[in-house]
């Protein structure tokens, strides 16, 4: 279950002068545009969400609130991954055509979630970012 998540691919990202277009290969290029590791200045900065700066990342399970969300922290590995772009999805819809991007790489905050007995569950995933954005997703499970 994703708590907090991002993915970048070629070649739409990064945009023209974007900061991280100034690293000389494309997988650097989305790695940064999605880690957002360098400032406007081009100098190296590393995102607060990413390293568990000032933004909350919650996830309760039927109440019981996981110890440490930013434990839970996983990178696409150093060469990246085909993305493919699907007919008639939501990036289709924002005006992407579809096909497959290379590379793209992904970054956040995932739980496995242990087995769960029949019966209703709740889960509760919340974050508040720097800019005092939040998202609140509430789940209820049903397990037969």
């Amino acid at each position: 279950m994703p708590i907090l998540s991002g993915l970048s691919f070629a070649p739409e990202f990064p945009e023209n002068e974007d900061p991280c277009s100034r690293y000389a290969t494309k997988i650097d290029q989305v790695r940064c545009d999605l880690n957002r590791d360098v400032d406007v200045k081009g100098t190296s900065k590393l995102p607060s969400y990413w390293q568990g700066g000032p933004i909350v990342l919650k996830l309760t399970v039927d109440g019981r609130p996981l110890v440490d969300p930013f434990a839970y922290r996983v990178q696409t590995s150093p060469g990246g991954f085909r993305f493919v772009v699907r007919e008639n999805s939501i990036l289709t819809e924002l005006g992407l055509k579809s096909g497959p991007r290379e590379p793209a790489v992904a970054d956040g905050y995932w739980v496995m979630l242990p087995p769960l007995s029949p019966g209703n569950h709740s889960l509760r995933s919340f974050v508040r970012l720097e800019d005092g954005r939040e998202l609140d997703v509430k789940f209820i499970l049903h397990i037969e």
